[in-house]
């Protein structure tokens, strides 16, 4: 197609190319000079059932060339009737960049955290790097707990239709697709673009009681993000970090082409609640806490719930478990109050910080054997002190009254038990 830029207009061309069945020709597009030069350009839309192109340094009454032609990688989408609309303007249409990395064999899954301080609705768009690694065949986005998912072959930019955002925080993966493992050496180059179109209502359609803002104290306009980041910016991103698994399934190879015509509405899903938890523990102590007891045991989300510890204790030593349960083990002689935070995520969504809280307090001990405390010295509690496995060990004065000194001598051995025997306090089964 021949187009002509008006006489005083110099700025940018874009092209409007909508495929018009479904599951037919995905357009590919180029815009050439009157030398038959390619021009730069940008894509600005390339996903369910449309492309926006934008070529850049436009000149006044100047003849432009546009060329469609099929995606001939799979035959489907070679062919099929379009709608083509062409446009100059004196200002560029612009995308911002919200995060950039590139993925390699060792890091094949790569997530950002997407905080969301008011409703709105996010265009996202995801450019994928060239390779000449046959083994890499594209780069997947998706935003957990949402609809939202694009899968750009490599070298291509691909977008998802717009998506309402509630407040709370996103985790937004990225992934190697493909058939095998890339070469050593290889990686490939990302970018996660779009905009972002704030209260888009004029209202906000959510719960204030429940769902975070990040609003700042006292500060209307200006938003407090867990990071410690201060911003006028109604959203943010920040890194997560290499990912092992993956809550998102892309599919097989074949999904990078059918996703271009997939369609997604404007949805979101529900942020999870945390509240506070509190545990005892007795001075030179130590508090196990299995999942059902955990600090996710009084939370609320859609689905599974895991944990994922923010801060650690100030005054001991904590060995965590994702499905809410640990191990907290206070300093040696500290009394006092110790805390820690977490987050709860379910369905991709990352919670409002918890904290936990924990007292370390003297305990009268009345009942000699009684190792966990609750009046009464009997199987349990052998139990108990025998899973610590520091009976008659080689670690010198490493047990607490928890773990089977009852003598007040720092071991736990045969005289421990000789004492609590013959205390007389022993209750059989």
């Amino acid at each position: 197609y021949l187009v002509r830029s008006p006489k005083s207009l110099t700025g940018t061309l874009q092209v409007v190319v909508g495929s018009l069945q479904q599951d037919a020709l995905i357009p590919m597009l180029t815009v050439y000079d009157r030398l038959g030069d390619p021009l730069p350009t940008n894509t600005l839309i390339n996903g369910h059932g449309q492309v926006v192109l934008q070529a850049t340094q436009t000149t006044a009454d100047t003849d432009y060339f546009i060329q469609v032609a099929g995606d001939t990688a799979v035959s489907q989408y070679a062919t099929g009737d379009y709608i083509l609309t062409a446009s100059f303007d004196a200002v560029p249409t612009s995308n911002e960049v919200f995060a950039s990395g590139s993925l390699d064999a060792e890091i094949s899954k790569f997530a950002h955290v997407l905080y969301v301080a008011e409703p709105q609705v996010f265009h996202f768009g995801l450019r994928s790097g060239s390779v000449t690694d046959a083994s890499i065949e594209g780069i997947g986005l998706a935003i957990a707990g949402t609809p939202v998912q694009v899968l750009a072959p490599t070298g291509a930019t691909r977008t998802a239709t717009g998506t309402l955002l509630q407040p709370g925080a996103y985790l937004v993966e990225v992934s190697l697709l493909g058939e095998s493992a890339p070469a050593a050496g290889t990686s490939v180059d990302f970018e996660i673009f779009g905009q972002p179109a704030s209260d888009p209502f004029g209202i906000k359609p959510l719960n204030p009681l429940t769902q975070p803002d990040y609003q700042c104290d006292g500060a209307t306009g200006s938003y407090c993000y867990p990071d410690g980041t201060n911003s006028s910016t109604s959203f943010y991103w920040t890194v997560y970090g290499k990912l092992d698994g993956s809550t998102v399934q892309f599919g097989d190879a074949s999904s990078l082409t059918k996703n271009w015509w997939s369609t997604s509405t404007l949805g979101t899903s529900f942020v999870p609640s945390v509240a506070a938890d509190n545990y005892v523990v007795p001075v030179n102590g130590q508090l196990r806490v299995s999942a059902e007891d955990g600090v996710l045991a009084n939370d609320n989300g859609q689905g599974e719930l895991t944990a994922n510890l923010v801060e650690g204790p100030s005054h001991g030593q904590l060995a965590w478990n994702s499905d809410g349960g640990f191990i907290y083990t206070p300093d040696s002689g500290f009394v006092g109050t110790d805390q820690f935070r977490y987050q709860a995520v379910s369905g991709g969504r990352l919670s409002a910080a918890g904290v936990v809280t924990v007292l370390v307090e003297v305990v009268a001990v009345d009942v000699v054997g009684d190792a966990n405390h609750d009046g009464r010295f009997d199987s349990a509690d052998l139990i108990q002190i025998f899973q610590f496995g520091q009976y008659e060990d080689s670690v010198i004065g490493n047990s607490t009254w928890n773990s089977g000194d009852w003598n007040g001598d720092g071991e736990f051995d045969s005289a421990d038990l000789v004492a609590a025997f013959q205390a007389g306090t022993y209750l059989g089964e």
